[in-house]
């Protein structure tokens, strides 16, 4: 893994502005998050059902 560099955010809006250089080397993209995509968790009853019959 490379070392990051850091900027504050107004060289970074300014590098995008320009559109000269690649901005992903200043993003943590080894830790990334997506709300509400966590994992969840729960009881599932994977016991076998008897047929309905009416």
């Amino acid at each position: 893994m490379q070392d990051k560099t850091w900027i504050d955010s107004e060289e970074l809006d300014q590098l995008f502005d320009d559109g000269d250089k690649d901005i992903l080397q200043y993003f943590d993209t080894d830790h990334v998050e997506h709300p509400g995509q966590q994992t969840r968790s729960g009881d599932a009853d994977t016991s076998p059902r008897e047929e309905y019959s009416e």
